[in-house]
């Protein structure tokens, strides 16, 4: 199983200076807000924390929507890093920048479209964080917006906790919609569970294995599996 524990990216642990770069089994998830991705004041630690990097998750306390200009160029420094997966929440219908749910699901359209050819070109696969910022809550409109995409470079994170997931459906439910659609699937662990696995982080698959047969869940041949901490 394909299995990497994520951590915040602005966190020192990617820092040049500090030793623990060297740590590649296995490959980090990362999470980091738009801002502080694409702040050139940040691209020294940026650099250095993409390449440990197998999955970065974009997010936006603020539930900023992701403009067009953005996604490209975060796609284009995965590409450079050979990260395999850029997970995005692209919209937001909550908050205080929401967008009117059909005008967010037709910007969401429009960007994916527009950096199609980037994905396939840098060797990067898109995926739309499910029921986010109350949007994407529905698993028969995901699967319409990915098949309307028509890419193999586009699919879904699923959050297979409902805490993590703005929706009280079953992640059965979900799973069975929408089948090899979903490449990444988060699982959210303990607090202390989650620091033990930040001092052996090669231990990530095994704990992946377990959390999935406690829950009863058998997901479809995902791509990669994502543990990670709990909501701060």
């Amino acid at each position: 199983m394909d299995c990497s524990l994520e951590i915040p990216m602005c966190e020192e642990e990617f820092a040049p200076s500090n030793g623990r770069t060297t740590v590649a089994s296995p490959a980090w998830a990362l999470s980091a807000s738009t801002q502080y991705l694409l702040n050139t004041e940040n691209s020294q630690s940026v650099t250095a924390a993409l390449e440990k990097c197998n999955v970065l998750r974009m997010h936006d306390s603020d539930g900023s929507s992701l403009s067009a200009g953005a996604l490209r160029a975060t796609v284009e420094l995965c590409g450079r890093h050979a990260v395999r997966f850029l997970s995005i929440a692209p919209a937001a219908v909550v908050g205080p920048n929401a967008m009117h749910y059909q005008d967010a699901l037709n910007h969401t359209l429009n960007i994916v479209r527009a950096v199609v050819g980037d994905l396939e070109c840098a060797g990067v696969t898109l995926c739309l964080q499910a029921a986010t910022h109350g949007f994407l809550l529905s698993a028969p409109e995901l699967r319409e917006l990915i098949d309307l995409v028509n890419s193999a470079s586009v699919g879904v994170d699923f959050p297979a906790d409902p805490q993590a997931r703005d929706d009280h459906a079953a992640a059965d439910d979900w799973l069975d919609t929408l089948g090899a659609r979903v490449h990444l699937l988060g699982l959210t662990v303990s607090p202390a569970r989650y620091e033990a696995l930040r001092a052996a982080p090669d231990q990530a698959g095994s704990v992946a294995e377990e959390m999935l047969a406690q829950i009863g869940l058998t997901p479809p041949a995902v791509s990669a599996v994502v543990l990670r901490p709990p909501s701060r």
